[in-house]
């Protein structure tokens, strides 16, 4: 069981688990396997793509910005927690955590 949504991985993570994965593809002659490993490989592909690297600082200043004229203490805490986060006070997971806590999302 899950209890996050959001598992944070650094872009040299995902590089070095698809390289070991292309490796794994070499070495093994099941085609079923090699067939999952191409699954698990697209998988990965597919999220570079449609992500591209949207950040957690990326989704808070859009946040931010969005409330700025709607809800001030959203917009007053998102700048708090973007500033936080742009100064490497707060790591990107408890800035999510936060970012859930004031949104409610």
């Amino acid at each position: 069981m899950y209890y996050d949504e959001y598992v944070i991985l650094t872009k040299e993570d995902i590089e070095s688990i698809e390289t070991k994965l292309n490796i794994i593809k070499l070495l093994i002659v099941d085609q079923y396997a090699k067939g999952k490993v191409d699954e698990i490989l697209n998988i990965i592909n597919k999220e570079e793509v449609v992500d591209k690297k949207v950040s957690i600082d990326e989704i808070i200043y859009d946040k931010m910005n969005e409330a700025k004229g709607i809800d001030p203490e959203l917009n007053a805490n998102l700048y708090v927690l973007y500033r936080k986060l742009q100064d490497k006070r707060i790591d990107p997971l408890e800035a999510m955590r936060l970012y859930e806590i004031y949104t409610n999302e």
